[in-house]
This record gives structure tokens, sequence and C-alpha cells, in this order.
């Protein structure tokens, strides 16, 4: 399912999109596990060169707000 993700990424970067979003989701099975937004667009940000990569969907009761504004200006 990652690998899946970071082609269709690479694609819309070589297409010309101009952003692309990532969305949080826990124990799905049928569409895939994203448990940790942050890390996922930390490394396709290193794997891309100029497409926009943001957080569709952040679960915030779950994290520290401090630290999702630090993770989201971070990446």
């Amino acid at each position: 399912m990652y690998d899946s993700a970071l082609e269709q990424m690479l694609a819309a970067e070589a297409l010309g999109y101009s952003s692309a979003w990532i969305a949080e989701h826990h124990f799905a099975t049928s569409y895939g596990i994203m448990p940790d937004c942050f890390a996922y667009m930390a490394y396709l940000a290193a794997k891309t060169s100029h497409i926009k990569i943001g957080a569709a969907v952040i679960t915030l009761p779950l994290y520290d707000p401090i630290r999702v504004v630090e993770n989201t200006s971070f990446v």
C-alpha cells in the first residue's frame, strides 16, 4: 500500500499536480493503514521535489496539540 501511494505521488508530481494530501487511518484493512501521517509525509517529501504535501486527516484527540503543530511545521 505504501509503495502504491508513493508511485501515485510521483506520478501526480510528474503530471504537474501542485499538492497531495495524506489521511490518517487506524485499523483499516480494506484501503490501508496510515498510523503516522508525519513520518510518511517526511518520507514523501524526501522522494519528491516540488509537490506540496499536506495532512487531510489527523485524529487530533490522540495527540498533544503542540506536537501536531511542531510536526506539521517540520514536515
